[in-house]
């Protein structure tokens, strides 16, 4: 019989295998890796942090591999990003195009979201969470936030 902790670490190993899987589905179904107006319907979690895997490794950020304090570190500045676009008086749903490219609160926060899907199998983790989080009591730890 596995404990919990061994089999997260199963998952998490296993998550490589099932990226590549989950993309070659991706790309039967959508026929490309292009932008996202290439295909008709909603793209899932998994078939998004495929395509953005993929697109990153296709752009050279794997080489070398990224280390996880590389992740973090990357996590982090886009929340900066985004902190530094409401100091600037933007509001926080505000977007905005400078010389081309979308900018604002929400833009960075997608990027959080990109750097979070290109590292982990969030799908995955996210059920395994949400599963442990609905055995938990009400407001759990008694704090205020």
């Amino acid at each position: 019989m596995s404990t919990k902790g061994e089999l997260y670490k199963a998952v998490a190993g296993a998550h490589t295998k099932a990226r590549e899987e989950v993309f070659q589905a991706a790309m039967r179904r959508t026929g490309a890796l292009g932008g996202v107006g290439s295909s008709t319907r909603q793209l899932t979690i998994a078939e998004w942090q495929t395509k953005i895997h993929e697109w990153a490794k296709s752009k050279g950020w794997y080489d070398p591999p990224k280390t996880f304090p590389e992740v973090i570190a990357m996590v982090h500045s886009e929340l900066s990003e985004a902190l530094e676009e409401w100091r600037r008086q933007h509001a926080p749903d505000e977007v905005y195009e400078k010389d081309g490219k979308p900018e604002g609160v929400p833009i960075e926060m997608a990027d959080v979201v990109i750097r979070v899907l290109d590292w982990a199998d969030l799908e995955e983790m996210m059920r395994i969470k949400h599963d442990y989080n609905t055995t938990r009591s009400r407001r759990h730890g008694g704090k205020r936030v």
